[in-house]
């Protein structure tokens, strides 16, 4: 039995790019392949120029299946079907909106989507490249991520189904998450799941996804199963700060401060109270940060 991975949008009569999952490519990387017969997929950036090779760029689509734009509106079709700048006048190409990159046999490894690129505390993020990361570890199942509003900013939270049998380390989970990926890209929050919410066309509902704080069936995990509590008076005078900054009912005093879902802005209010403690306690949290 052969298995292929198959891709294209409806505006494109839906297949495109194929791919023989039997052939040998990349490690943990199941590519959507090459173009099909008839058809053209570039990779452009920003200024409509070739990426190149395994640089990230838009996927655009070329070709005869290409559909004459959307009915009724016309100026959807006007941003979406562009003129086709390597091409002679009448030709057009079809902005996906999809993130990806051609490797150097040539085939599509597909990154995510372009309209999921959020920025958080000053850093542009790419939520698709997270929930990747976090689909390619053992105990997880299917990953979602999205940007949650606080009193104080916004921050990420990470929605997770558990593979059969596993259990979820969180602690596990951070570290795999920082070995590939820098820590303003580590979701503050982790939420299990029996399973993700669906649309009516089973693709995936991010609005019905619930608040982390919400819900024992659904509970929120940071940092550690197993907190460590505070051991000394210092210890706990920082974790009373941590606990009413972060609004946490208990504080790892192991784990970094932005692992417990703090952020720069965070940070400084944390440092505004513990100064007016005193010394021996500030100069004790100072050195945890230095």
């Amino acid at each position: 039995m052969e298995l292929h991975n198959l891709y294209g949008p409806t505006e494109a009569a839906v297949d495109v790019t194929w791919w023989d999952c039997a052939r040998p490519g990349p490690p943990d990387v199941i590519p959507i392949g090459q173009p099909i017969a008839n058809t053209a997929a570039h990779v452009l950036d920003r200024r409509l120029l070739p990426a190149p090779p395994n640089v990230p760029g838009e996927l655009y689509l070329g070709g005869v299946q290409l559909a004459r734009g959307y009915l009724n509106r016309p100026g959807l079709t006007a941003t979406t079907f562009v003129a086709h700048p390597l091409a002679g006048p009448g030709g057009r190409l079809y902005r996906t909106g999809d993130k990806v990159r051609r490797l150097p046999d040539g085939a599509l490894e597909f990154l995510g989507r372009l309209d999921r690129q959020v920025k958080v505390r000053g850093y542009r993020i790419e939520l698709g490249e997270i929930e990747q990361v976090l689909a390619r570890h053992l105990s997880v199942r299917e990953a979602a991520v999205v940007v949650r509003d606080r009193d104080d900013g916004q921050q990420l939270a990470a929605y997770l189904t558990v593979a059969g049998g596993a259990e979820l380390d969180p602690q596990a989970l951070r570290d795999h998450l920082h070995a590939e990926l820098p820590g303003y890209m580590v979701p503050a929050t982790f939420t299990v799941l029996p399973a993700m919410p669906l649309t009516r066309s089973g693709k995936l509902d991010r609005s019905a996804l619930p608040d982390p704080a919400v819900g024992s069936s659904t509970p929120a995990v940071r940092a550690r199963q197993r907190a460590a509590a505070p051991a000394t008076p210092e210890e706990e005078a920082v974790a009373a700060v941590y606990r009413e900054v972060l609004g946490l009912a208990e504080v790892d005093i192991a784990a970094s401060f932005f692992d417990l879902g703090g952020s720069s802005y965070d940070a400084v209010r944390a440092i505004r109270r513990i100064e007016g403690r005193p010394s021996r306690c500030s100069s004790r949290i100072r050195a945890r940060g230095s």
